[in-house]
C-alpha cells in the first residue's frame, strides 16, 4: 500500500521483504536457508580476516616499537659512557688542579 509506505524507509523495506518472498516462492525455502548459512559463512570468514588483520598490525607495530627502542636505548646507552667518560676526565682534571694546589702551598 503507497500511503501505508509513504515514507523512503518503509518503501525500501517493503520492496526488499517482496524481493525475498518473490525468491523464496520461485526458488523455495532451501534457497532462503542456503542464502543464510552462505552469508554466515562469510561474516565468520570476515571476522576471522579481520581478527588476523589486526594481531598482525600489533605484531608489527610492536616489532617496530620494540627495535626503536633498542635503537634508542642503544644510542642513551653510548650517550652515558661519553659522558661517564667526560665526567672521569673533568674530575681527574679537577682532582690533579686541586692536588697541585695543595701540595704548592
Amino acid at each position: 500500500n503507497a500511503w501505508i509506505s509513504s515514507s523512503s524507509d518503509n518503501l525500501w523495506a517493503g520492496l526488499v521483504l517482496k524481493l525475498y518472498e518473490g525468491v523464496e516462492a520461485r526458488f523455495g525455502p532451501a534457497y532462503a536457508q542456503a542464502e543464510y548459512q552462505a552469508n554466515m559463512i562469510a561474516c565468520i570468514v570476515r571476522l576471522l580476516c579481520g581478527i588476523v588483520g589486526i594481531n598482525i598490525g600489533v605484531l608489527l607495530a610492536v616489532s617496530t616499537d620494540l627495535r626503536s627502542f633498542e635503537e634508542e636505548s642503544t644510542a642513551r646507552y653510548e650517550e652515558g659512557v661519553l659522558f661517564v667518560d667526560d665526567l672521569a676526565k673533568q674530575v681527574a682534571g679537577i682532582s690533579i688542579g686541586v692536588f697541585s694546589l695543595l701540595t704548592a702551598a
